[in-house]
């Protein structure tokens, strides 16, 4: 790292069974300052992704509820009730239809 102009920003280990060195302590006392104000940008930013996170699966979730909604409700109004009941809209549109001159009623699919 050095021969590329890089520094070091690890802190450095205590030695075994004795006291660390002064010079050590006072580098490693000034990396962690400047390691916490670092941290506090990131951990902000980790903070507002994750709220966005959060809104967009919200977003989705709201929009496959409205479009499966919505298929419910078509498939009602369009298609006959499961008992062989027929839905009243569809009565009524069939209705329409043989007074306008089909003829005959058209079942759904």
């Amino acid at each position: 790292m050095a021969r590329h102009g890089f520094v070091s920003k690890v802190h450095q280990k205590k030695p075994r069974h004795c006291d660390m060195p002064a010079p050590t302590r006072r580098g490693n006392a000034s990396k962690s300052v400047i390691r916490s104000r670092l941290e506090y940008v990131f951990s902000y930013q980790i903070i507002k992704r994750a709220e966005m996170k959060i809104g967009m699966a919200n977003l989705v979730y709201t929009i496959r509820r409205l479009i499966q909604a919505s298929k419910l409700s078509s498939s009602i109004l369009l298609s006959p009730a499961r008992a062989g009941r027929v839905h009243p809209r569809q009565r009524e549109l069939s209705h329409q239809r043989c007074l306008a001159g089909d003829g005959q009623q058209s079942s759904s699919t």
